[in-house]
């Protein structure tokens, strides 16, 4: 699977030492991932690294320099579109503009304000077209790897960075007791809910499972 990953999903999974058990799954032979060509410079802020530990920072920084970059220039006309709506930042209008030119692409994206705003964005209605069902949340990435990982190791290092996400705080609630069932029941309540708000943008999951495979 090809995917353009948002800066946030990045530093969520690196801080909970995710980011490459997800890389090993979405990425065969073949794929790539892509990044913000400003990624490994917005890493380096002293907020990001109070927030998310030098650790993790440090894995998502190597991770972006890895990774080839996409940019404004890629899809200038929708850039310039989905940047002047409110709700939808410099980094998430890259990733929806340059998605819409790199059609084999899937969104990975934490960003639930900018999706809504672009489901309700009426200038955007072709390019919601164009990116229909090829947004993953972040709440299906973690999905993913609860339901193809090692649960107990996945909770361990989810329970030691859990106060950096909401989704987490809840998903992983009861601590070192969550069981796999409670992780997943609360993870698809927020991915149905997310669902509810940005139409037809998120996979479904029956198809990612289907890109999983392959």
């Amino acid at each position: 699977m090809n995917c353009l990953m948002d800066n946030d999903v990045i530093l969520k999974l690196a801080a909970i030492q995710l980011l490459q058990d997800w890389k090993s799954i979405a990425v065969k032979k073949g794929g790539e991932i892509r990044v913000l060509s400003t990624a490994k410079y917005f890493f380096g802020g002293k907020k990001i690294v109070l927030r998310y530990g030098e650790a993790g920072v440090q894995s998502a920084v190597t991770f972006a320099c890895e990774a080839k970059p996409v940019c404004d220039e890629d899809n200038p006309q929708d850039f310039h579109t989905l940047s002047s709506l409110p709700g939808i930042d410099i980094g998430e209008a890259v990733l929806f503009s340059s998605a819409v030119k790199l059609t084999d692409y899937m969104i990975v994206s934490g960003d639930k304000i900018a999706l809504q705003s672009l489901q309700e964005g009426k200038p955007c209605v072709q390019i919601c077209q164009a990116l229909k069902g090829r947004v993953i949340a972040f709440e299906q990435v973690l999905l993913v790897l609860v339901r193809r990982g090692n649960f107990s190791a996945i909770r361990e290092k989810v329970v030691s960075g859990e106060k950096i996400d909401k989704v987490l705080q809840v998903a992983f609630g009861l601590g070192l007791e969550t069981t796999p069932e409670k992780a997943i029941e609360a993870l698809e309540a927020y991915i149905a809910g997310l669902r509810a708000k940005t139409g037809n943008l998120l996979i479904s999951d029956k198809s990612l499972e289907g890109l999983l495979s392959n």
